[in-house]
């Protein structure tokens, strides 16, 4: 039996995608590579669940009635409560009580099956822009860029997407 890892997250769009584009971009010209690199900028919306390949479809069509109940994502579903560090992370807090419950219809519209993962929605929306620093890069840098380059109030016009 072979497995896929899936997740499944909101990107930005508009504004904010540009900017944080733009972040990414320059931070990794100027400070080196991290782990944030390795991802577009996004929100997480559960954890990574595994799903037997031929489950994929199954899941994939599960997850696109959730879509199809909760419609278009509205205008103000999504806000940036601002800009924050934590330790070696730097990044955007996300308030949105839509995108928690999108996920929790998602979570309950699909169950795993056997040894699967079950969907695990996160408590902290977040949008990362830099964690998984190595021991050269000072997370102080990667702040200041932030706040150069990353307005918390830009525009977030979110799409959703699913990571297959």
């Amino acid at each position: 039996m072979t497995q896929r890892e899936l997740i499944l997250y909101l990107t930005p769009a508009g504004q904010l995608a540009e900017q944080c584009d733009e972040f990414l971009r320059v931070s990794g010209a100027r400070f080196g590579l991290n782990e944030d690199h390795a991802y577009p900028p996004h929100v997480t919306l559960t954890g990574f669940f595994h799903r037997d390949t031929n489950r994929c479809d199954a899941v994939r069509a599960e997850i696109d009635g959730a879509l199809v109940t909760f419609g278009r994502i509205p205008a103000d579903a999504v806000r940036n409560v601002g800009l924050h560090v934590v330790d070696s992370w730097v990044g955007l807090e996300i308030e949105s009580t839509w995108a928690k419950q999108l996920t929790a219809h998602a979570v309950d519209a699909h169950r795993a099956l056997g040894d699967e993962d079950r969907l695990r929605p996160k408590d902290w929306l977040h949008l990362s822009l830099a964690y998984g620093l190595n021991d050269s890069q000072n997370p102080n840098d990667s702040v200041t860029m932030a706040h150069e380059l990353v307005d918390p109030e830009a525009a977030v016009a979110p799409d959703f997407t699913r990571s297959w």
